[in-house]
């Protein structure tokens, strides 16, 4: 699975994180879930970059091809203010 992060505010977009959750090598006969997790840190720097104002935090999840069959990805949308 893959996992973007973005922050975005009207037309600036920037890419908070990219994290890559690895499977089971052979899923079919080892079905366990995976879990993973990872945070991310909002600095004064990257911020900086931003007006001060409503934002949005935009994740999404993609998942791997499944018996050739790509699941659809799962996504989140938080609103956020940035001051």
């Amino acid at each position: 699975m893959d996992v973007e992060v973005d922050l975005i505010q009207g037309t600036h977009t920037e890419r908070l994180q990219h994290l890559h959750l690895t499977g089971n090598n052979l899923a079919f006969f080892d079905p366990r879930q995976q879990h993973g997790s990872d945070s991310v840190v909002l600095t004064s720097e990257i911020l900086s970059r931003f007006q001060p104002g409503a934002a949005r935090l935009h994740a999404v999840a993609t998942g791997r091809e499944q018996w050739t069959r790509l699941p659809p990805p799962t996504v989140h949308e938080l609103e956020v203010e940035i001051k």
